[in-house]
């Protein structure tokens, strides 16, 4: 290591008699006073500019433009020029010789890219570790109440993911109970109750082969069943872990594409969202859903970031997982293969190999399923549950003529059944053949009238968006929930009648917190608008954000006329993302205002170019 001492003043003599006294006169060199500033700066590996007092340092800047490492002490504008550890070198205490020492040796030795790697990953660590206690804890609370009952972890479609767990768990068989003359099983919860839920396990054939849920979530449910018994507030604790894990996944992303200020914010924004915090406490696949989506993106944008091929498969396989454990993930991973054909930055070649990847890995993963239903049923389909879904979640709406209650809408279910059942009676057909006429009626009767369609649907995506789980909220903390009629007044657009009557306390309270939400909901939106735009300004950030963007979008469409607030939910951690980007460039754009203002109105050009003072152990004068 050798010192190079550019400048002049009273104390070279002085340093010149110290470094022969350590004998060390051959490796520091007091270059005197130089105009050729900008040879000495080339020739140097790390600057050091260790003055007591200081205004804006020329020589700093200098410096900087030659891209040199710096160590800099803690005076006056230094600090701001070498930005810290994240731009281009190392700040310490003024006049502590100890610190300087420390932070010359790291960078010579290490290099700033080694010590700031390993600084900046210390940092992420513990704001991560602070988002994931954050979200732990919101989702806990809730769990305290929830898990005091357990029907209240459990909802409607509970049951249709219980039973194939218990069955696969007892008869190491993925099916329903024994079939009955319609669907082949009973529709509701299942109750947690002592020895209740054997009724609800196939103790002997036939057995009816499961066609409509896909076995991750109940494989999920079998194993935390097989370890704490039929439990599954167990399983919503876990569930909790899960979610806070998600939000920690949102962090990186937003560290990934933002900085960690925006990371902080995502992942905080994500932690405190009540849709994500009510639905990790219920026996639904929200919670994996969303953990599964947001882990392959991650990936999938380290993978292009870092031209990783390793994480690229990560990400297929994850996505496959994500349509495993909801099919409607299923059409997402062509869309971002796609995405990596058209958007990805790269060669074609580097592009088609993303893309193919993506299909290949996820394909691997879903063929197994896939060849399962072609034994079982003869068709080559993931599920039956989509043909159901058309029918009874979108072409009734069409027969309903609208978004309706449920009672038009189970009306407008049965007209439907009494014209479509009489065309397969006769027909000898399995689940998954009569998901496939189920589908092309539901097709059918859509495409009758698709300009309605397309209204409902719009409308449904709308509602999804603005829709509150005040209701949910309230059955997990064993509340009673009183509905307001607000939301039904709203969409039916003035063609009711009837007239909303005054809202009682309870009611309220309800529209307090139904607001707060919205509040919350739409201060994400507002601001994942703002960070999208700004990402979208800058050269070379849109391919990430179209990525982001097409996830979310994909999501939001596929809620339908149904517009429940819950399907929103797989979306928001994309929405976190750029609403904590969005965060953090308004406040980064504000700043910067800021210290415009305060350098013009503090800081003049004599105190800029003359005020390089130093301390008396150091050359008074670098130029």
């Amino acid at each position: 290591m050798h010192l190079l001492l550019v400048g002049d003043g009273p104390e070279r003599g002085r340093l010149a008699d110290l470094s022969r006294s350590l004998g060390v006169g051959d490796r520091v060199h007091l270059a005197g006073h130089r105009d050729d500033v900008g040879n000495w700066l080339a020739a140097m590996d790390v600057y050091v500019n260790g003055g007591i007092s200081d205004g804006m340092s020329q020589s700093i800047v200098e410096a900087m433009a030659f891209e040199l490492p710096l160590v800099v002490s803690h005076v006056g504008d230094s600090a701001v020029l070498a930005g810290g550890l994240e731009r281009c070198g190392l700040i310490v205490p003024p006049s502590d010789a100890h610190a300087m020492t420390e932070a010359v040796e790291q960078l010579t030795t290490k290099g700033i890219q080694a010590v700031a790697g390993l600084t900046q990953y210390k940092q992420r660590i513990i704001l991560a570790s602070a988002v994931f206690a954050v979200s732990l804890s919101t989702r806990l609370g809730v769990f305290i109440f929830a898990c005091q009952e357990p029907q209240r972890v459990l909802t409607d479609d509970s049951g249709s993911y219980n039973r194939p767990a218990l069955n696969l768990l007892r008869h190491r068989t993925f099916s329903q109970l024994p079939p009955d003359e319609r669907f082949g099983e009973p529709e509701g919860p299942v109750f947690y109750q002592a020895g209740g839920h054997d009724r609800l396990i196939a103790t002997k054939g036939p057995y009816r082969y499961e066609s409509r849920r896909t076995p991750f979530y109940p494989g999920y449910l079998a194993a935390v069943y097989g370890l704490f018994g039929f439990e599954p507030r167990a399983a919503v604790f876990i569930q909790c872990w899960l979610g806070a894990l998600t939000c920690v996944l949102v962090f990186l992303i937003a560290v990934f594409l933002g900085g960690k200020r925006a990371g902080v914010w995502a992942g905080v924004l994500l932690a405190f969202d009540l849709g994500s915090l009510v639905y990790t406490n219920l026996i639904m696949t929200e919670t994996w859903f969303a953990l599964l989506i947001t882990a392959g993106v991650l990936f999938l944008l380290a993978g292009v970031q870092q031209r990783r091929h390793a994480y690229v498969v990560f990400a297929g396989l994850l996505l496959g997982l994500a349509a495993l454990c909801r099919p409607a993930a299923l059409y997402l991973i062509p869309l971002v293969a796609g995405w990596a054909f058209v958007a990805m930055p790269g060669g074609w070649r580097r592009n088609t190999l993303c893309g193919a990847t993506i299909l290949v890995a996820s394909g691997a993963c879903l063929f197994p399923w896939f060849y399962r239903n072609y034994h079982h049923f003869g068709v080559w389909k993931l599920t039956s549950i989509q043909g159901l879904n058309l029918f009874y979640y979108k072409a009734a709406y069409v027969e309903a003529g609208g978004l309706v209650g449920k009672r038009e809408l189970n009306a407008a279910r049965q007209r439907m059944e009494r014209k479509f059942l009489p065309t397969v009676q006769n027909r000898q057909l399995n689940y998954m053949e009569m998901e496939r006429e189920y589908q092309r009626y539901a097709m059918a009767r859509i495409g009758q009238q698709p300009v309605r369609y397309a209204t409902l649907h719009a409308l449904g995506t709308l509602q999804m968006g603005v829709s509150h789980n005040v209701s949910v909220l309230y059955q997990l903390c064993g509340g009673e929930y009183h509905p307001t009629g607000l939301m039904s007044t709203i969409l039916t657009f003035g063609r009711d009648d009837k007239t909303p009557s005054a809202l009682s306390a309870a009611q309220l309270r309800q529209v307090a917190i139904a607001l707060a939400e919205t509040v919350v909901t739409f201060f994400i939106y507002a601001f994942a608008a703002v960070g999208t735009w700004m990402r979208v300004r800058r050269r070379g950030q849109w391919p990430a954000t179209s990525l982001l963007l097409l996830v979310t979008a994909y999501l939001f469409v596929l809620a339908g006329p149904q517009g429940l607030a819950r399907l929103r939910i797989p979306a928001m951690p994309a929405l976190c993302v750029l609403a904590g980007i969005g965060i953090d460039r308004v406040y980064r754009r504000g700043r910067k205002l800021s210290d415009t203002e305060k350098h013009t109105a503090t800081v003049s050009p004599v105190s800029c170019k003359d005020s390089e003072t130093h301390s008396s152990t150091m050359p008074s004068h670098y130029r």
